[in-house]
């Protein structure tokens, strides 16, 4: 899964120069979806590693397949 992150993130970054002009938007602006992307990647293990030693263990698991 960690190649998938890595592939997905650096797959985002070689998209910044089509899609600053097609949005009308800064570098910065772009920039926030691949910054959000990594905390959430850094921040996801934190908290659902111990919500799912507290809840039942089959919660988290369900939550997680059923988003697309």
């Amino acid at each position: 899964m960690l190649e998938k992150s890595t592939c997905t993130s650096s797959l985002y970054t070689s998209i910044y120069r089509q899609v600053e002009p097609e949005f009308d938007m800064s570098r910065e602006v772009a920039t926030l979806g691949l910054s959000l992307f990594v905390v959430g990647l850094g921040l996801g293990p934190m908290i659902l590693g111990p919500l799912s030693e507290v809840s039942d263990q089959t919660i988290v698991p369900i939550i997680l397949l059923d988003n697309p």
